[in-house]
């Protein structure tokens, strides 16, 4: 188990030199390195690290499996020095954690020869030996929950929040940082418990949570998303190590080698299948009703200022109108044939404006009027032109997030929609959904379903939010060239989403 759990690290990882991940840039920046010969180097690191993990899959050797535990405490610890946090090298643990407690495992080379020849079989493991092995897989497991939750509670790490998004989990909170300090918490304490109470259920909890959690890079669509799932193999496998030394320890399996801590193992499930079964049911429980939980209230439309493109108010309309202005903003940006304003809007990424890519062009930074009217420098980050999204970062002073709900689930054509803006007298446009997958060209020439709708939009509100009737985020407004239909446009939230979470990255 612990052969293909680093095996598995190694595979997972080196798949990134490979693909040349933008986010080692740094920790080679550490030693001087330009990006252009780091972008050379990755590669490289990538195959050796794949060879690794084949050969310790294949034929695990002690001197490989030093490396790798000295080369995975030297990886981990180059994220603190590239300014990424101590929380980031902790979190890491398994990374070193579990190569060296193989190699221990296996018992240390006496000889050379040793050193350099298979390891053919582990040493027969006596509970006191079991016990030394158990506490120290305990200290990994506590150390990367610890380190995974100290992400969430001090660095309110952006990609946490983007997979909780991706989920529909920061709908059931007001600000995605209660989300993050929330579940980092929990994590703290989970880790601290492993340490003092290393009972059965919560072993199995653990491996159960770091699958769960890590399959959030699937569901956020991130790149290279199963790789990064595969490179936390030593985190589920850390768990089940310690289930089965803690099985011999107490005298459930015996010291006879492999198959009778195997079987020791079956019989501790067996004994626990009413708790497992409980455990499953309260996990069962608990996620119907986190789905089944509405997003907080907001309130309904009052505010007088707020009218939609007709100047008509319909009282009988439930969106949240007050709340969503304070989410959107204006983005004013210079460009050599004039400048171009248009709007943006808050996303659950702290400090996070979506915009359209062709308000901010080749812009390096705009100009972001928050709803205040304080004017703020904001950094684009970049864009998807094809779908003519547009990424900028700001210090928003703590807006408060526009949330993507169920994306298009349940949106259906003839469903009343709104466009929101921030500039202008028009900062509310009602319109009516007459297609659900409607082909444009914006910014390519590869065709883009988007919805439409029946309201052409005035210019200074693409860019922004069009919502649902419970202020969830349904699209991203944009316009199309050369048409004169009298529709209007917007690109499907799922796709921006996936835009969005590609452009930030790991940044």
């Amino acid at each position: 188990m612990l052969r293909v759990a680093v095996a598995a690290e190694f595979i997972g990882h080196g798949a990134f030199g490979v693909m040349g991940k933008d986010g080692w840039l740094p920790y080679y920046a550490v030693f001087g390195i330009e990006d252009s010969l780091a972008r050379n180097l990755m590669p490289i690191t990538g195959l050796i690290d794949i060879a690794l993990g084949v050969l310790v899959l294949l034929r695990p050797t002690r001197l490989p499996l030093a490396f790798m535990g000295m080369w995975g405490l030297f990886t981990a610890a180059l994220r603190p020095l590239a300014g990424e946090g101590v929380w980031e090298f902790l979190e890491r643990a398994y990374n070193f954690g579990v190569p060296l407690g193989l190699l221990l495992l296996a018992g240390l080379g006496s000889s050379w020869s040793s050193w350099l020849g298979r390891i053919r079989q582990i040493p027969r493991l006596d509970p006191a030996r079991a016990r030394r092995f158990g506490w120290g897989f305990r200290l990994v497991i506590s150390i990367y929950l610890i380190g995974h939750g100290g992400l969430g509670v001090f660095s309110d790490k952006p990609s946490l929040i983007r997979g909780y998004d991706s989920v529909g989990l920061t709908n059931l909170v007001a600000d995605s940082r209660t989300l993050n300090l929330t579940v980092g918490l929990f994590e703290i304490g989970v880790g601290l418990l492993v340490l003092v109470y290393p009972a059965f259920w919560l072993s199995v909890f653990v491996v159960i949570w770091k699958l769960v959690t890590e399959l959030l890079f699937v569901t956020m669509g991130a790149r290279g998303a199963w790789f990064e799932v595969i490179e936390r193999g030593g985190a589920y496998a850390a768990p089940v190590v310690l289930i089965l030394l803690m099985s011999i320890i107490r005298g459930t399996a015996g010291s006879g080698g492999a198959n009778s801590v195997v079987r020791g193992f079956l019989r501790s499930v067996r004994r626990r299948m009413s708790t497992l079964r409980m455990f499953a049911v309260v996990v069962g429980v608990m996620a119907v009703t986190a789905c089944a939980t509405p997003a907080p209230p907001t309130g309904t439309l009052t505010s007088e200022a707020a009218r939609d493109s007709t100047g008509s108010r319909e009282a009988d309309r439930e969106l949240p109108v007050d709340e969503v202005l304070l989410s959107v903003v204006s983005i004013e940006a210079q460009h050599s044939n004039g400048d171009v304003i248009g709007t943006g809007f808050r996303v659950a990424i702290p400090g996070i404006v979506v915009t359209n890519a062709h308000i901010v062009r080749d812009a390096a930074e705009v100009t972001v009027v928050i709803p205040d009217g304080t004017r703020r420098t904001g950094q684009v980050l970049g864009k998807a032109v094809e779908l003519d999204i547009g990424v900028v970062r700001v210090d928003d002073g703590g807006l408060p997030p526009l949330h993507s709900g169920s994306g298009l689930a349940g949106l259906r054509v003839g469903d009343q929609v709104f466009a929101v803006g921030s500039s202008g007298p028009n900062t509310l446009a009602t319109a009516t959904v007459t297609a659900l997958a409607h082909e444009i060209r914006v910014g390519s020439e590869s065709p883009q379903a988007a919805l439409r709708t029946d309201t052409a939009l005035d210019p200074r509100l693409t860019g922004g939010p069009l919502l649902n009737r419970r202020g969830e985020v349904v699209g991203v407004t944009t316009v199309v060239a050369d048409d004169d239909s009298g529709d209007g446009f917007a690109i499907p939230v799922t796709d921006a989403r996936a835009a969005v979470f590609r452009i930030v990255g790991d940044r």
